[in-house]
This record gives structure tokens, sequence and C-alpha cells, in this order.
């Protein structure tokens, strides 16, 4: 997943711009009930619950914020 959020960045000037104008405490993350990939909720939960407390692993967020991360300074 990291190699096609890395081509997604490359490829897609809206998509690199967005991730460049990140601020570093900026959280990523898919508002669906997948548990590996998003926060396990709904958008609504999602909102409302300290990230501390999603029961998914976010893991789609934590690729796009090492992607914003390593080129911030691009």
């Amino acid at each position: 997943m990291t190699e096609i959020i890395e081509a997604k960045f490359d490829q897609v000037s809206a998509f690199r711009e967005a991730l460049r104008k990140a601020k570093k405490s900026t959280i990523f993350v898919e508002a669906t009930y997948d548990d590996f990939w998003a926060s396990g909720l709904d958008k609504e939960g999602t909102i409302h619950t300290h990230p501390t407390a999603w029961p998914g692993q976010n893991k789609l967020g934590e690729i796009l914020a090492n992607v914003a991360t390593s080129h911030s300074n691009d």
C-alpha cells in the first residue's frame, strides 16, 4: 500500500499538494468500519471519538502520514 500511495503522490498533483500542506499534527484517517485500514468507526464516530479509542488500526492513515512527512521538504 505504501508503494501505491507513493505513486499517487508522484502522479496526482492535487493529492501531492494536499499532503505537502498537511501540518505535523494532522491525523489522517479513513472513516469506515474497516478495522485494519481505517478507524473502525463511521464518520460521526471517528469525529467524536479520540484516536486512541478507535477500534481500528488506521494503517492507511499511518501510511499517509509517513508519506507526508517523508516529502515535507520536497
